[in-house]
C-alpha cells in the first residue's frame, strides 16, 4: 500500500484575521507619535504639520503589525490628487465630518510628515482653532494594505511581527487624546501588556512642551508582579471574577471635552459677530475667558460694528456647473477642429468627443437637441442656434479669435525689430513724451554744495491708432457641409493679411517726404536729413566696410539735447530684397587669411529684409530697446485682430466681419542712418 505523501502547508501571505481590501485605522492612542505640531501653524494658509506615522508596533489580530514608511512602501497617489481628506474621527458619511485636506507629504527618516489645510466650513474652522489653541493635536490614519512580509516568527511564544510592505493612505483623521494615552488600550484589553508604542516625536515643535518621549514602562523587580497595582487576588481558592482595569482619571475625559466645546463655541460664536481672527485666538489660549464672558465681547463688538457704516463681508465662489463644462468642451472642439490638431494627447480629453462633429452638429450639442439627420434638420438647428439666446455665436466667434489670434501672431512682421510697442487707451492723438536728457553730474564743492542742474524742455511727438475693417460672408452650404477644418484657411489667409497690412502701414512712412520720412515735430524736418547727420546720398554702389563706417560713426556722434555724444552702436541693417545678399556678404561671420581682410562688422549687425522699401536705399539702426526712433502699437486690451458674427435678416448665412484697431509713427530721430544708394 502506497502512502500518499501529504502536501506541504502553503505559506500564509497575509496576517489571521486580515480583510483583503479593508481599510485599517492606527487610532491616536494605539500611536502615540502622531501628533499636531502647533508650532507649524501658518495662520496666513490655514496650514499645520503633523506627523502621519513612524511605523510603531500596533498589536492587532493576535499579531503585532509594523508600517514601512518609504518612498518604496507608501502609495502617496491621493495624496498628488488631492483626495486625502482631514476628517473628523474617520467618519467618511457625512459630507460635514470633511475638516481639510492633506496638501503634501514628506519623508523625514522613519517619520511620514503631512502638511494639513483646513476647511473653510464651520467645522473646519473650529477644528483649525482647537489645533491652533494646542487643544486637539490627535491624529489618525486609515490605510489600505497591499503586500504583507512575515518579519518574525514564535510560534511557540505565540509571536507573529507581520510588516505591511506597500500600504496605500486613504484619510487622516483629527481624534481626540485622553489624557492618559494608554488608558483606551487598558481598557480595552485589562489583562494584557500595553502595545508598543511610537516615539512622541510630533511634540518637537510645540513651545515649551515637555520631553516628548514617552517615559517606558519600568521593567519589574523581583518583587513586583506584572499584574496592574490596584488589582487584588482573593486569598481563598474560590473563584472569583477577571480583576477589573485600572479606572481613567475621573476628570480626564471631562475636562478634555469641555475644552474641546469651548474651542468650538469661541470660534462660532466670534465668527458669527465678525469678530477679529486675533480676538478669537486670544479668547482660545487665555483659559481665564469664559463663554459668558467671550458673549459679552461678542456683542460689544457686533454692536461697534453695527454703528459704523455696514460693509459686505459676503464671499462670492465661483462655481462651474454642467452648461460651463460643455461650453468650455466645445469651445476647444471649435478651436482644435479649425486648427486641424492631429496630436490626440493637444486636445483635451472632454472636448475630444466632438471633434469630428460639423458646425450644425456642435450647435445641436449647445441646444442640447440630437444630432440633426437630415440638411433640413441641420438648417433647422442652425438658424435657432443663431437667432435665439443661445450661447453658440458667441462660442464659435471667441474659439476663431483665438485661432486667428494665434495665426496672427506667428506672421512674419519685420517692422517689430525696429520699434517699441505701446498701447493706445483710444482714438485719441498720443504725445509721446521724450523728456530732456538728465544734467551731467558735477563735482561737489569743498563745502558740500551739490549745484543745481537743469533740465531742459521735452519735446512731444504725435502717435495715433486708427480703426480698420472689412465683412465677409459664410454661407449656409460652409457652415452645414464644414467639419470647420475649412474655416482653417479662411482664418490663416486673414491672420498673414492683417500681418502684411501692419507692415504695409509702417513702411509707408519711410516714403514720406521723398523717401526721408515723416517730419518731427522736434525740429519740422524729415526722420531723414542732411542737418539732423543721419542721411548720406554721395555713397552709391554696393554695401561695403567704407560705408558701413561712415554710418557706423554718425550713430556714436548723435547727441542729446543737452549736447553730450551718446555713443549709439548700430544692431540692425535694413535692406530691400535687392540688396539681401550685399548684406549678408557684409555680415556673415568668416574667419579671414589675412589681416586687411578682416570685416569689423561681421557678427555685429542683424540683417532685415523688406519687401515694402525701395531697392537702393539701406539704413542702420541701434537697438530699439535702447533709443527707439518708431513706436507701434494697439487699442489698450486687444492683442490682435478680431472677428464678429452675425446673422443679419433675409440673408443665407452669416456674415463676419475683421476689425482691428493699429497705430505707428517716428519719434526721434537719433537712432537710425539712411544711405539713399545714390
Amino acid at each position: 500500500m502506497t502512502r500518499r505523501r501529504s502536501a506541504a502547508p502553503q505559506p500564509r501571505m497575509t496576517p489571521d484575521g486580515f480583510l483583503p481590501g479593508a481599510q485599517i485605522a492606527r487610532e491616536a492612542g494605539q500611536d502615540q507619535a502622531v501628533r499636531f505640531a502647533p508650532a507649524s501653524y501658518d495662520a496666513t494658509a490655514h496650514t499645520v504639520e503633523a506627523v502621519l506615522s513612524t511605523g510603531a508596533p500596533v498589536t492587532r489580530w493576535g499579531i503585532t503589525e509594523v508600517l514601512a514608511v518609504s518612498p518604496e512602501a507608501v502609495d502617496l497617489g491621493r495624496v498628488g490628487l488631492g483626495q486625502v481628506r482631514l476628517l473628523d474621527s474617520h467618519n467618511q458619511y457625512e459630507l460635514d465630518a470633511i475638516l481639510g485636506m492633506v496638501e503634501s507629504v514628506r519623508f523625514e527618516g522613519a517619520a511620514l510628515i503631512g502638511r494639513i489645510r483646513f476647511a473653510e466650513s464651520a467645522r473646519g474652522q473650529a477644528a483649525e482653532a482647537m489645533v491652533r489653541a494646542g487643544t486637539a493635536t490627535g491624529i489618525s490614519i486609515g490605510y489600505r494594505v497591499e503586500t504583507w512580509t512575515l518579519t518574525q516568527s514564535a510560534p511557540d511564544q505565540g509571536t507573529e511581527i507581520w510588516t505591511a510592505t506597500r500600504w496605500e493612505l486613504l484619510e487622516v483623521s483629527l481624534v481626540s487624546v485622553p489624557a492618559d494615552p494608554l488608558a483606551l488600550v487598558r481598557a480595552a484589553s485589562p489583562a494584557a501588556p500595553p502595545p508598543p508604542a511610537e516615539e512622541n516625536d510630533m511634540q518637537r515643535n510645540a513651545p515649551g512642551a515637555a520631553d516628548p518621549t514617552p517615559t517606558p514602562p519600568s521593567q519589574p523587580t523581583p518583587t513586583q508582579t506584572l499584574a496592574p497595582a490596584p488589582v487584588q487576588r482573593a486569598a481563598d481558592p474560590a473563584p472569583v471574577a477577571p480583576p477589573a482595569s485600572p479606572p481613567a482619571s475621573p476628570d480626564a475625559a471631562a475636562i478634555h471635552a469641555a475644552a474641546g466645546q469651548r474651542a468650538a463655541s469661541i470660534v462660532d460664536i466670534g465668527t458669527r459677530a465678525g469678530m477679529s481672527q486675533a480676538d478669537i485666538t486670544a479668547a482660545l489660549v487665555d483659559a481665564t475667558v469664559t463663554l459668558d464672558a467671550f458673549r459679552a465681547r461678542a456683542f460689544d463688538a457686533l454692536a461697534a460694528t453695527q454703528n459704523r457704516a455696514p460693509t459686505s463681508s459676503a464671499r462670492s465662489t465661483i462655481l462651474s456647473d454642467e452648461g460651463d463644462v460643455l461650453r468650455r468642451n466645445l469651445g476647444e472642439a471649435i478651436y482644435h477642429g479649425v486648427r486641424q490638431t492631429r496630436a490626440v494627447n493637444e486636445v483635451p480629453e472632454g472636448a475630444r468627443a466632438y471633434m469630428d462633429h460639423t458646425v450644425a452638429e456642435l450647435a445641436a450639442v449647445m441646444l442640447g437637441r440630437n444630432l440633426p439627420r437630415t440638411l433640413a434638420a441641420q438648417i433647422e438647428v442652425l438658424e435657432r442656434a443663431f437667432h435665439t439666446t443661445s450661447d453658440f455665436p458667441i462660442l464659435l466667434s471667441n474659439s476663431l479669435n483665438r485661432v486667428l489670434d494665434q495665426v496672427y501672431g506667428v506672421a512674419p512682421q519685420t517692422y517689430r525689430r525696429l520699434a517699441r510697442q505701446r498701447n493706445f487707451t483710444d482714438f485719441r492723438a498720443h504725445e509721446v513724451l521724450r523728456p530732456a536728457d538728465f544734467p551731467t553730474l558735477q563735482k561737489v564743492l569743498e563745502n558740500g554744495e551739490i549745484k543745481m542742474g537743469t533740465v531742459g524742455d521735452a519735446k512731444k511727438e504725435s502717435l495715433t491708432v486708427a480703426a480698420y475693417g472689412i465683412q465677409f460672408g459664410i454661407s449656409r452650404q460652409a457652415l452645414v457641409n464644414d467639419r470647420l477644418g475649412g474655416l482653417n484657411e479662411v482664418l490663416a489667409s486673414y491672420g498673414t493679411t492683417v500681418a502684411l497690412f501692419e507692415e504695409i502701414v509702417f513702411y509707408s512712412l519711410f516714403a514720406q517726404n521723398s523717401g526721408a520720412g515723416p517730419t518731427l515735430l522736434e525740429n519740422s524736418r524729415a526722420l531723414w536729413h542732411t542737418s539732423n547727420a543721419n542721411l548720406t546720398a554721395s555713397a552709391t554702389g554696393a554695401i561695403d566696410v567704407t560705408k558701413l563706417s561712415t554710418g557706423r560713426t554718425a550713430l556714436r556722434k548723435m547727441k542729446r539735447l543737452d549736447g553730450n555724444v551718446m555713443n549709439l552702436s548700430p544692431t540692425i541693417l535694413l535692406v530691400a530684397p535687392e540688396r539681401e545678399t550685399e548684406a549678408q556678404q557684409i555680415t556673415v561671420a568668416v574667419t579671414p587669411t589675412q589681416a586687411a581682410n578682416v570685416n569689423p562688422f561681421s557678427g555685429t549687425l542683424q540683417t532685415v529684409v523688406s519687401a515694402q522699401l525701395g531697392a537702393l536705399p539701406w539704413y542702420l539702426f541701434a537697438d530699439p530697446a535702447v533709443l527707439p526712433c518708431f513706436q507701434y502699437g494697439l487699442l489698450d486690451g486687444f492683442t490682435g485682430p478680431r472677428l464678429k458674427m452675425d446673422e443679419p435678416f433675409g440673408m443665407q448665412g452669416i456674415k463676419v466681419s475683421l476689425e482691428h484697431d493699429f497705430g505707428c509713427g517716428a519719434i526721434d530721430y537719433r537712432g537710425a542712418w539712411q544711405n539713399t544708394g545714390a
